[in-house]
């Protein structure tokens, strides 16, 4: 009958707590979007110094910005991460696999040591997991209020 009673403490005492965000001060993230066909790549790394570096290219043609990124904007990406990082990732997420001659992205992070990154295919955000997809959702909008001339991201 103890017996009973411990074990049912166990089951049903316990709750398991969600992993929590981590701490860190160094970072780096790269996102590119890419479509094989006409060799276009969309790259953005952004690391813990701030720098929001943009590269573009098609075939030859390549073009390179950096920008730098606010204390507020810096906060807000080193929250979104840090909250990715109680994730893992899937190898690939993969959308409507009829389509797969639509760009593709990948996204791959670093955080104190800690690794991980993933693909994606013809996938909507709501088919990712909320954390990564809020991370890529900030990634873009930094995007598009600073790169004005090259920004594309897959719209």
């Amino acid at each position: 009958m103890i017996l009973g009673i411990i074990i049912s403490a166990g089951i049903f005492g316990c709750k398991k707590e969600s992993p929590k965000p981590l701490v860190f001060d160094n970072f780096s993230i790269l996102y590119q979007v890419g479509f094989s066909p006409t060799n276009y790549l969309y790259e953005v790394v952004i690391d813990n110094t701030g720098l929001m570096q943009i590269t573009s290219s098609v075939k030859e043609f390549n073009n390179q910005s950096n920008y730098h990124l606010t204390d507020a904007d810096l906060a807000l990406v080193k929250e979104k991460l840090g909250e990715v990082t109680t994730i893992n990732f899937e190898k690939c997420y993969i959308g409507n696999i009829d389509a797969y001659d639509l760009p593709g992205s990948f996204i791959k992070y670093s955080v104190d040591g800690k690794k991980d990154s993933t693909s994606m295919h013809n996938v909507n955000q709501n088919q990712l997991p909320d954390k990564l997809a809020a991370l890529l959702t900030t990634i873009g909008n930094l995007v598009e209020a600073n790169d004005t001339v090259n920004y594309s991201m897959g719209k």
